[in-house]
């Protein structure tokens, strides 16, 4: 599974992770596992293209050209 992934997507990726850019996608209202800690905490996810840009504590990003969460489904 070694797919590339071109320039572009890794820079938009940044500026969305940023806050710069909307995401493509956003998905809200999650639980992650914290594989350091093996904590459980709330967070969302934004992705751009095939890669997940940012994992942030749930409400800390909303620009996004799709949402999909709990509140939108």
């Amino acid at each position: 599974m070694s797919e590339t992934i071109l320039f572009s997507t890794r820079q938009k990726a940044i500026a969305a992770a940023q806050g710069k850019a909307p995401f493509d996608l956003l998905l809200t209202g999650g639980v992650i596992v914290d594989v350091a800690t093996l904590e459980l905490r709330g967070a969302d996810i934004g992705i751009v293209g095939n890669m997940i840009a940012s994992v942030h504590p749930r409400g800390a990003m909303s620009n996004a050209a799709r949402k999909i969460g709990r509140a939108h489904v």
